[in-house]
């Protein structure tokens, strides 16, 4: 293959991550969603069948978009070896920062889930104030 169509073949590829990468933001809002809508009345099976749908579609995904974008970067980097033309070297780290970021919103689009789920209870200023105050124990006599 020529330097040309492995270039060509390597900007494919990134475009395909870029479209992965679409999809995942896509499954990650449509999850937020669900989750603000009708994470609270979910039974117990159903949040547990949403989160086990959720995690592999998610890995799949992360997998896709680094595979594509990993050959993307090999792709670059043989062409750069067999050019006469370029002279800096392509950047094959991007894989593994896209990965890293949308592992990093379903990691916290899972905490979302679960703050849904599981609310705290508001503490009123009263309250809040006797959790400080230290109880009365009569220490010393008095």
């Amino acid at each position: 293959m020529s330097e040309a169509e492995l270039l060509e073949i390597a900007n494919i590829m990134w475009g395909n991550t870029i479209s992965i990468l679409g999809l995942a933001i896509t499954l990650i809002s449509g999850y937020l969603i669900v989750a603000y809508i009708a994470g609270a009345n979910m039974t117990r099976s159903q949040a547990v069948i949403i989160n086990i749908l959720y995690i592999g579609l998610a890995l799949f995904l992360i997998l896709s978009m680094m595979s594509f974008s990993y050959s993307a970067g090999e792709l670059a980097t043989t062409a750069f070896e067999m050019s006469t033309q370029l002279t800096t070297p392509p950047r094959t780290m991007l894989a593994y920062a896209l990965g890293t970021f949308v592992a990093f919103c379903v990691a916290a689009s899972l905490k979302f889930m679960w703050d849904i789920r599981h609310p705290q209870k508001e503490l009123e200023s009263g309250e809040f104030s006797s959790i400080l105050t230290l109880p009365d124990v009569g220490c010393c006599g008095h």
